[in-house]
């Protein structure tokens, strides 16, 4: 076994920080060196394009590290990340250039480019995961991470244009895909699984089981990103800029708590179906990890939430300490619905947390619709807060009856997916 599974949630939180760090950097670069209608721009282009691109993921990498056998080799996945990503990137061009002003059209063209290659990589980490090579994935993340950030950075320095910044990230991501992530995981294979004669035909049959998941993860972004949009139609670009900024400070905490539900994603598997106490012993472990994350959190943004603002992002981010602590401390509902959520999929379940997070989404709307007209940022800090205690409570509701339904043996399957 590589790189020993003690180290697992330090690679993971390193190689997720990375990339956290290295979004906040763009938004720094834009904040400082272009208009605010730039870093505004940039913002609503990746509201738009993830809602898109984060369901046509179809959860795979998660699928890949549940399953308990070895019945579906890479390649199977590969093929239906390339399907469904690359039909959801080629679709969202589309659109964006019949609705759009050409500045944005072509940002959210290029953003969801650029997604599906960090997408394709996202998959080959899953497949390592199953090697728990763990280092590796950390590096990788971390070449993706800070050198998007190198490539993006000087290209928006020396051109100031938007789109071929983006442009710019984009190939690098394909570049190390192709360079690193693809030989490193041999995710083309199609051995160790069923013979093989139709491995499209076997992809289309993943696209089916899984199917339930990518529309659950559409409701998932549209719930974390419904504010930008929301505040695009009641209040204006700026505020969009400004709440993006807001926003990448739980994503920090968030990417840590999705790397430990990554890291006990597969233990979460096993014991769901050999040993009810163990599951239910992790299962606290990390809703209390959740929940000591948002306090650190909070409690750093009240001390120096200013200052990091004004120093990282400059005089335009001046005055919004208040609003930043607010953020991180709503964030305790969108990490518990993470873990939560990674704790409902460990017990089998692929369909219930679709009507929950379409209702989470209604929830927020409803919240946006009635407070960001009236009370601006603090309406959206306030409607992204509703929008995931929703979820959360949602998930929690499903992990807590599927798990006192059967308190002495196993709860459910991981999987049941096989070949169809």
């Amino acid at each position: 076994m590589r790189n020993h599974s003690a180290f697992a949630p330090f690679w993971a939180a390193g190689g997720a920080a990375s990339a956290a760090l290295a979004q906040a950097a763009i938004l720094a670069l834009l904040a400082r060196l272009g208009e605010v209608d730039d870093l505004g721009r940039y913002a609503l282009a990746a509201a738009i394009t993830a809602p898109v691109m984060l369901p046509a993921r179809l959860q795979l990498r998660i699928l890949a590290t549940a399953q308990t056998d070895s019945s579906r080799p890479p390649g199977v996945f590969l093929r239906t990340r390339l399907l469904v990503s690359g039909t959801a990137a080629v679709g969202l061009a589309l659109f964006a250039w019949l609705l759009f002003e050409p500045l944005l059209a072509a940002s959210v063209a290029l953003l969801a480019a650029s997604r599906l290659a960090e997408d394709l990589a996202e998959l080959s980490w899953g497949w390592l995961q199953r090697e728990h090579r763990w280092r590796l994935i950390a590096g990788s993340q971390a070449a993706h991470a800070f050198g998007l950030a190198l490539v993006f950075g000087v290209t928006y320095a020396a051109s100031l244009h938007l789109p071929t910044a983006i442009a710019a990230g984009a190939a690098w991501h394909f570049v190390v895909f192709l360079a690193f992530d693809l030989p490193s995981s041999g995710l083309w294979r199609m051995d160790g699984g069923e013979a093989d004669t139709t491995p499209w035909s076997h992809a289309r049959a993943l696209v089916r089981e899984a199917g339930w998941l990518g529309p659950t993860a559409a409701f998932v972004s549209l719930n974390g990103h419904l504010p930008r949009l929301t505040l695009e139609r009641w209040d204006s670009l700026e505020a969009v800029a400004v709440f993006a900024v807001l926003s990448q400070a739980p994503l920090v905490g968030n990417l840590a708590v999705q790397s430990l539900g990554q890291v006990r994603l597969r233990s979460l598997a096993e014991t769901a179906r050999e040993a009810p106490q163990e599951f239910r012993r992790t299962f606290v472990e990390i809703t209390w990890a959740a929940a000591a994350v948002a306090l650190a959190g909070t409690l750093a943004a009240i001390s120096v939430g200013e200052f990091v603002l004004t120093s990282f992002f400059g005089p335009a981010l001046a005055g919004y300490g208040d609003e930043l602590a607010w953020m991180l401390a709503a964030s305790l509902f969108l990490y518990l619905a993470g873990v939560w959520g990674y704790a409902w999929v460990a017990l089998g379940e692929r369909r219930l947390q679709l009507p929950i997070y379409a209702g989470a989404v209604a929830c927020g709307l409803a919240a946006a619709a009635a407070w960001i007209p009236t009370h601006g940022l603090y309406g959206a800090v306030a409607a992204y807060a509703v929008g995931w205690a929703a979820a959360s409570a949602g998930c929690l509701w499903g992990v807590w009856t599927r798990i006192s339904a059967k308190p002495e043996s196993g709860f459910a399957p991981a999987s049941t997916a096989r070949y169809n």
